[in-house]
């Protein structure tokens, strides 16, 4: 899933607010990362948070739970489990 979306301001960062963008960074890297975005203007915190969150993977809430709900409902990851306890 993270390969599907890219996180940019253009795509989410400019369209929420400064604490969910301090939220997210805090998420994927640290609490200390986040702590400097608070003080900055709203474009420069979107413009720095994409370059932090470059290649960390994070996804959007959303998103991680339809990725949870897929691996649930995928047949094929059922189908492997099933095998494993037949193994046992």
């Amino acid at each position: 899933m993270p390969n599907l979306f890219a996180l940019t301001g253009k795509s989410y960062l400019n369209h929420v607010t400064k604490a969910r963008i301090s939220a997210a960074v805090t998420q994927a890297i640290s609490a200390e990362a986040a702590t400097p975005l608070l003080t900055m203007k709203k474009n420069a915190v979107a413009q720095a948070a994409e370059l932090l969150l470059n290649g960390t993977g994070w996804l959007l809430e959303a998103s991680r739970n339809q990725s949870a709900c897929a691996d649930l409902t995928d047949p094929d990851a059922k189908a492997g489990d099933e095998e494993n306890e037949e193994e046992d």
